[in-house]
């Protein structure tokens, strides 16, 4: 059985849901999913989730990411990047220190507003969809937390950046708002992800060899909270039944739940219920 994960350098001009489908055709699986959406713009870090793997999806979303890429002053287009229509150009090109300033009001736990040409969704409808065909998007604020916002290097009109955020920001909008509060506009002319939670660009590939490059479940999950099953615990979880809190079970807070092993593989994921008793959020199948 094909379960796991897979560390894809997306190239460009190729959207998310396209390596999906190329990783379910290869594989010959209908379970896969990935861990947060590219623009077809954007390259790197994609981290695809294959049968067993999509169970553990809904723990690793929120993982922070990490973007390297460049940016244009002077330009402002509808979808915040180089590949949208240019609505506006000129204003004066500021200097670095001017960029650096306005920048710092950008990083830390920050509110921002999604692009128009977004997959969100009003009223049942994409955004993207209502913007294409010119209709008017209004999106509230959102939260974000931006923990690094790095000019690199600056070669009037462009510059390189690198950002640390956390999940649901959009690297767009932190680069449109720049030029917005600098008063002259700037869209996003490059990006790519270099790392999302543990996965890192230097893990990544972009051959086609998806059962090569698999990463165990055991692997992706070695630093969460542990209990290791005896037979008699394993089928009893099996078989929906309960057992109160034995010695050694984990109990310190954490955002993920406690893995159950058996044998060395992972058998679930596990939790404390209020009566003090364990019980299974997800099993996984175990050859």
């Amino acid at each position: 059985m094909l379960k796991g994960f897979l560390i894809v350098d997306k190239p460009q001009d190729c959207t998310s849901f396209d390596v999906v489908a190329k990783v379910r055709r290869a594989l010959g699986i209908k379970r896969v999913g990935h861990l947060g959406t590219l623009d077809p713009l954007a390259t790197g870090v994609l981290v695809v989730a294959v049968g067993e793997g999509t169970k553990l999806i809904q723990y690793l979303m929120g993982a922070n990411k990490v973007y390297e890429g460049e940016m244009e002053f002077g330009k402002v287009s509808d979808t915040y990047d180089r590949q949208g229509s240019v609505i506006e150009t000129g204003g004066v090109i500021p200097d670095l220190e001017s960029i650096l300033e306005k920048r710092d009001a950008f990083v830390g736990d920050i509110q921002q507003i999604p692009p128009a040409f977004s997959a969100l969704k009003i009223g049942g409808k994409r955004a993207y969809e209502l913007a294409r065909k010119g209709k008017e998007v209004n999106l509230p604020p959102r939260p974000a937390t931006v923990s690094a916002y790095e000019i690199e290097s600056f070669e009037s009109p462009k510059a390189t950046f690198r950002i640390a955020c956390g999940s649901g920001t959009y690297i767009r909008s932190l680069v449109h708002d720049l030029g917005q509060v600098l008063g002259c506009g700037a869209i996003m002319t490059e990006l790519r992800r270099t790392q999302v939670g543990e996965f890192k660009i230097e893990e990544a590939f972009k051959d086609e060899d998806y059962a090569g490059h698999l990463i165990s479940l055991e692997t992706v999950v070695k630093d969460w909270p542990t209990f290791n099953l005896e037979e008699v615990q394993f089928n009893e979880l099996r078989h929906g039944r309960l057992f109160p809190v034995p010695d050694g079970f984990p109990r310190e807070e954490s955002i993920y739940p406690v893995i159950g092993l058996f044998n060395g593989k992972l058998s679930s994921l596990l939790m404390v219920d209020e009566r003090g008793l364990v019980k299974v959020l997800k099993n996984f199948v175990i050859e």
